[in-house]
């Protein structure tokens, strides 16, 4: 992130998106649905730049509304988490 706060290297098109998914994406889904502990461990330093986060989109049928249209669950079970859905490889 370095980089595209001095603007070198900004003009590049990886940069912007890598700045774009981070920030926009992943960071704030965690400021928006995040625990208070998610939100100061990731969302923060996240939009900070001094942490680069990832989206990833894997579910059939889930398009561009991805909250919206996944099906896929966490329920919690005891100690662990049970995943019930489907992945797109």
């Amino acid at each position: 992130m370095a980089d595209a706060r001095r603007g070198d290297g900004a003009r590049q098109p990886f940069v912007r998106v890598r700045f774009g998914v981070s920030v926009g994406l992943f960071a704030g889904n965690i400021m928006r649905r995040g625990t208070p502990d998610q939100v100061e461990k990731y969302g923060l330093p996240a939009l900070k730049g001094d942490l680069i986060g990832a989206w990833a989109l894997t579910e059939p049928g889930a398009g561009s509304d991805a909250l919206g249209g996944m099906k896929t669950r966490a329920i919690k079970d005891g100690d662990h988490y049970v995943l019930n859905g489907a992945r797109r490889l």
